[in-house]
C-alpha cells in the first residue's frame, strides 16, 4: 500500500461526518483547524480550507474541507497563539469528546 493512498483513507477518516454546529460554519466564527489526538497524545493538526465546500448530510453532519496535516512549523505560523505541537502530551477528560479553543 502506498503512502499517498493512506493518506487519502486517512484524510476521509479526519474529514467526514462530524456534527459541527451552523455558528462554527460562518465566516467570523468558523472552525479553522482540526487537532487530532491519539492515545493522550497530540497526533495530527490539518487546518480547514477557508475556500473549501462543505457538505452535510441529512442528519447535519459535516464533511469538512481539510488541508494535509500540518508540520509544527505551519502550525506555529498559522496558528501563533494555539500553543500546541505534534507529540504533545492532551489527556482525555472523562466525558469531553470534543474541546474549542479561541484563538
Amino acid at each position: 500500500m502506498s503512502t499517498r493512498w493512506v493518506e487519502r483513507a486517512q484524510l476521509d477518516a479526519d474529514r467526514k461526518w462530524w456534527p459541527v454546529a451552523a455558528a462554527r460554519r460562518t465566516r467570523r466564527t468558523r472552525l479553522k483547524a482540526i487537532i487530532y489526538i491519539v492515545d493522550g497524545m497530540v497526533a495530527r493538526v490539518r487546518a480547514v480550507d477557508p475556500d473549501g465546500h462543505w457538505d452535510h448530510d441529512d442528519r447535519g453532519y459535516a464533511d469538512i474541507p481539510l488541508t494535509p496535516p500540518l508540520t509544527d512549523l505551519q502550525i506555529a505560523t498559522q496558528f501563533p497563539t494555539l500553543g500546541i505541537r505534534l507529540g504533545d502530551h492532551r489527556p482525555h477528560t472523562r466525558g469531553k469528546i470534543r474541546e474549542y479553543t479561541s484563538l
